[in-house]
């Protein structure tokens, strides 16, 4: 079975969320979806999380909480959520570009079907977000 991280990093205000437009695989090319990745052999899915951010926005982001776990037979995604104050440090480092989107028209934007509901997810989750881990 292999496994994933996916993360969506909120702006402080929760209004802009962080995405990726997808080349890869096939079936994501052209859709928006979180900054993620798969889990390597021995790796902690939380470092896994921090990891796949940087790599693919140049952004280290610390303070990710584990929010959702979509799988079926084949694979198992653990979804994560962030909210930072240098949010604007975000910026495209691989060919995948990474931008960052007004969540209040989320619904318009082409994105995978799962962004729909699992940003407002993440939103609703992260209100138990404590002020100590929002300090990143």
């Amino acid at each position: 079975m292999q496994t994933y991280v996916v993360g969506f990093l909120f702006s402080d205000d929760l209004s802009k969320v962080v995405l990726i437009r997808k080349k890869r695989p096939p079936y994501q090319e052209g859709l928006l979806n979180g900054v993620g990745g798969e889990i390597k052999v021995g790796e902690w899915k939380h470092d896994a999380m921090r990891r796949e951010f940087l790599e693919e926005t140049g952004h280290d982001h610390k303070e990710w909480r584990e929010y959702a776990c979509i799988s079926n037979a084949n694979y198992k995604c653990f979804c994560y959520f962030g909210m930072s104050y240098d949010f604007d440090q975000v910026k495209t480092m691989t060919d995948e570009a990474v931008g960052i989107y007004e969540v209040k028209f989320l619904s318009s934007l082409s994105t995978l079907a799962s962004v729909q509901w699992l940003v407002p997810l993440g939103l609703d989750k992260g209100h138990y977000y404590s002020e100590s881990e929002h300090n990143n």
